[in-house]
């Protein structure tokens, strides 16, 4: 770094570059910004910010890295103050924006979308104007630029880690009293809105309905752009809960396309590539076919009627699916260690991303039927749009008979000593729920037979069949019952 010794910085990352902000060098506070390149390693200075800061909190949503709060002395005292600064990435350029109806220095942030509204930051906790610890929270709509007080922190604390899963903001340890180790969960209650997906293509026409019409039973909606001779920007993504794409025909900028896409699950966001983006000519490109965005792999297109081959039935991308049939497959292979699910001859068919944002399925679900197109693959992408979306499986809606609606849920999760499974049934028969890993071996049946209907419970402490602890990762607790099959997602810490 240009400085030596900086600290009390802030940091976000945005773009694929991270992006540091002011903080303390030399014993004075500074109003420095630096862009870090991980794929050259390289440092460069970008605009200076309008004033010198430190301790503030840094947050990103779309072109536009957000300063909150900090204050200005290089040491004590620690007087929060009401400033909201905005970075522009492609204009490094700085915009003041009107002063925050709170101050907050040594406080902490993270950033959630929300199904209505959008980007969402929240920030807690910190020293206020007066340099006393609080236990403040408030939260910022970004589309709208408004702020609002939300529930406070149950402890008054500053210096400590902030961060959202799922729908649970965690704040972790810090300092109030004295040093913490304690973690406090609050729930995010996400505006009620109808599930909104965008779906991109590149082909000779418009899109198989068949997909549309699932999402639509289920009270979702489904947007189609044409992307063979456009490619949308970050800000037309933000407002969708998940991006589906596929291609028949070259996309209009595969890099840039690529890249955007990966900017929006920086953001927030979750995608489900189809094929043809995984054959060689029409494949998609840039940030998202790499790293920790990886699926699938690039190959030749094949037309070759297939089947469903293995397929980890735990996992909730696959839920309520037992056969699939398709002609258009690329011969390809798996980038991502999470396999899902291979066609009888050995092709990969799903995969999910290291990041667990991105779920590749090589299948083409475009404008031309075919005979051998049959079975469960629209419902495949559906899971998967529900999946990169946190929407992941807790329940098997039936959209013709959606009185017969399977149910299940787990708690905590993550999960460390033991979480609870819960079920409800709409009518009376035999039931199994037990628990697999990520490679679809089970673990642990939590329960077997006949269960009457309405509400079950069943518990685990992360046992294996042996008695033994399992190892920390990602399991699925798995529940069968009348044909119908459904699955939640766990961590084990």
């Amino acid at each position: 770094m240009p400085q030596t010794g900086m600290m009390y910085y802030a940091m976000a990352a945005a773009g694929g570059n991270a992006y540091i902000f002011g903080g303390v060098a030399a014993s004075a506070t500074i109003n420095k910004t630096y862009r870090y390149d991980p794929a050259t390693n390289a440092v460069t200075a970008m605009a200076d910010m309008p004033m010198a800061l430190r301790s503030q909190v840094a947050l990103a949503a779309g072109d536009t890295i957000y300063l909150i709060g900090g204050h200005t002395a290089p040491g004590t005292p620690y007087n929060g103050t009401t400033h909201l600064l905005k970075y522009s990435i492609s204009g490094d350029d700085w915009t003041t924006g009107p002063a925050m109806p709170f101050a907050m220095t040594w406080g902490a942030g993270a950033a959630y979308h929300d199904p209505a509204h959008g980007r969402v930051f929240y920030v807690f906790g910190g020293y206020n104007a007066s340099g006393v610890i609080v236990n403040q929270s408030w939260a910022y709509t970004v589309a709208t630029g408004t702020w609002e007080a939300t529930d406070n922190l149950q402890t008054a604390r500053r210096s400590h880690g902030g961060t959202i899963y799922r729908d649970t903001l965690l704040a972790v340890c810090g300092w109030g009293a004295s040093f913490l180790n304690t973690v406090e969960r609050g729930a995010i209650e996400p505006s009620v809105a109808e599930r909104s997906f965008l779906r991109l293509y590149s082909d000779y026409g418009p899109p198989d309905t068949t997909l549309g019409v699932r999402l639509q039973a289920l009270g979702d909606t489904l947007t189609y752009l044409d992307v063979q001779s456009y490619t949308p920007t970050l800000t037309e993504l933000m407002p969708y809960n998940a991006v589906g794409l596929h291609s028949n025909y070259a996309y209009n900028d595969s890099v840039a396309l690529g890249n955007v896409l990966a900017d929006y699950v920086d953001a927030g966001g979750g995608v489900v590539p189809c094929h043809f983006s995984y054959s060689t000519g029409w494949n998609l490109g840039g940030r998202l076919m790499t790293g920790d965005y990886a699926t699938i792999g690039v190959g030749t297109n094949t037309h070759q009627a297939t089947t469903l081959g293995w397929y980890n039935s735990g996992h909730p991308v696959m839920s309520g699916v037992s056969a699939v049939g398709e002609y258009f497959a690329a011969t390809t292979s798996f980038t991502s260690p999470d396999s899902v699910a291979r066609w009888t001859d050995g092709r990969p068919y799903v995969a999910v991303s290291a990041n667990q944002k991105v779920v590749g399925v090589n299948s083409y679900p475009g404008i031309f039927p075919r005979p051998e197109r049959t079975g469960d693959w629209a419902l495949v992408i559906r899971n998967a749009l529900h999946y990169v979306s946190g929407l992941v499986g807790t329940e098997e809606f039936d959209p013709v008979r959606p009185a017969l609606s399977v149910r299940l849920e787990t708690a905590p999760n993550p999960v460390r000593r033991q979480v609870t499974v819960n079920w409800a049934l709409p009518h009376a028969g035999e039931v199994s729920v037990g628990i697999y890993d990520a490679g679809g071996r089970l673990v642990r049946t939590l329960f077997t037979g006949r269960a009457e209907p309405g509400a079950g419970r069943a518990s685990w402490n992360l046992a294996d069949s042996r008695g033994e602890r399992v190892a920390s990762g990602v399991y699925f607790c798995c529940l069968d019952a009348g044909g119908r099959s459904v699955s939640s997602k766990l961590v084990v810490d």
